[in-house]
Formats: C-alpha cells, sequence, structure tokens
C-alpha cells in the first residue's frame, strides 16, 4: 500500500497541466480532474494516510486551475439582489463558499471557523473599494440565516435555487471553505480550501492573493 501510494504521489506531483483559458471554469475543472486522473481506489480515504493523498490530489487540480476563467453565474442574494460572479468596474472578486457548523461541533472547529469569518469581514472592509466579496453558504436557508446571526458576513450571501448541492459541490470540490480568488480580468488567481486557526494567519494569508488579484499579476509564493 505505502509503495503504491508513493508511486501515486509521485506520477502527480510531476504532472504538468495549465487549463485553456478560453474555456468555462467547469470545463477547465473537468479537464484538470481528468489530466491528474480520478482518486485511485484500492486507498482508504479515511485513513490518514489515504486522507493526506486525497489532500495533495485535490491540491494539485486547484493548482491546475490557476489562470482558468472563473465561475460565471448570475445570483440572487439574500436581499433578492442579482450579482454576477464575473468582476466588473475593474474589481478583482472573491468567492467564498462556506458551510454552517452543527451546535456539536468540536469547539477547536467552532473558534476557527469564527476566526475564518472575522478575519473575512475586516478583509472585505479593508479592500471594499477594489475586490468584491460574495458568500456561497451550502446549507439550507433557514439553517444559514440563522447561523450567520451569531457569525455575520458583512458582505452579500447567495440565495438562489440555481446554486443546488450539486452545483455547490462542483464549484467547491465537496469541500468548505473554499475561496476561489479572481483577478478583474476573470481569471483564477488561487484556490484555497480549509480554515486557518487565527483571523491573523488568515489574512497574512489571503492579503497578498488579494493583491496580486487587484494589481493582475501573478502570485509569487
Amino acid at each position: 500500500m505505502r509503495f503504491t501510494l508513493s508511486l501515486f504521489l509521485f506520477f502527480y506531483g510531476f504532472c504538468s497541466c495549465s487549463p485553456k483559458r478560453e474555456n468555462t471554469y467547469e470545463q477547465n475543472l473537468a479537464a484538470c480532474t481528468k489530466r491528474l486522473g480520478h482518486f485511485p481506489k484500492g486507498i482508504d480515504s479515511t485513513s490518514t494516510i489515504g486522507a493526506n493523498a486525497k489532500a495533495q490530489f485535490q491540491e494539485q487540480i486547484r493548482d491546475c486551475m490557476q489562470g482558468s476563467t472563473g465561475p460565471k453565474l448570475m445570483v440572487k442574494t439574500y436581499t433578492g439582489d442579482s450579482v454576477s460572479t464575473v468582476p466588473t468596474q475593474g474589481k478583482a472578486m472573491v468567492l467564498f463558499f462556506w458551510l454552517a457548523l452543527p451546535d456539536d461541533a468540536p469547539i477547536e472547529f467552532k473558534k476557527s471557523d469564527k476566526s475564518l469569518f472575522t478575519a473575512m469581514n475586516m478583509l472585505h472592509r479593508k479592500y471594499t473599494h477594489s475586490v468584491e466579496f460574495l458568500g456561497f453558504p451550502f446549507n439550507d436557508i433557514a439553517t444559514a440565516k440563522q447561523y450567520l446571526q451569531a457569525h455575520p458576513l458583512d458582505f452579500p450571501q447567495v440565495q438562489d435555487k440555481k446554486i443546488s448541492s450539486d452545483k455547490h459541490i462542483l464549484l467547491s470540490q465537496n469541500s468548505n471553505p473554499y475561496l476561489i480568488f479572481i483577478n478583474s480580468k476573470g481569471k483564477v488567481v488561487k484556490i484555497i480550501t480549509g480554515s486557518l486557526s487565527t483571523e491573523k494567519r488568515a489574512i497574512e494569508v489571503y492579503s497578498p492573493i488579494i493583491q496580486a488579484c487587484i494589481k493582475n499579476k501573478p502570485l509569487v509564493e
């Protein structure tokens, strides 16, 4: 098993793929997944080794998506406004896919989630003149609204039947939280998943990406 897993990671670690810029986000996501191959059967993704391998595999897909056209959706928000995910007026765009945690979630998850929401609000305030932020809650409307009362987000949240569970899973690789950073030309600069331990750490990680989006320059990592 270890040999098979090592061989799998070695092969995909050296796989080079770049999406066609003229394709849609969904087409490029499918192309990147096809080029890298699906996560192999026979590896238990619930084990520590398997989970790490799956995480690396999904990260390689996200890296492959850099330079792709961002998602092109016209969606409705909780306030009834129609909002596009395509950047306009020279602004960059951050799409934030999130999931309301259950009441019995581990305390460390709750702290991390609160830190992330705080960081997102701070970044929204700092870059409000040059970046549009848009949230995509995965839960049903009632659950999401209740969660937002305790964990408010200061930017629009999508409430649209067009964003079905299947659509949400497709766009976010079935991962939450999931952030897609898009420059003002509509191209994906970076995709990140997972919470960070503190709002300070989240701001440290996200700020250079946002600045690269604003300047329409490649992200230097």
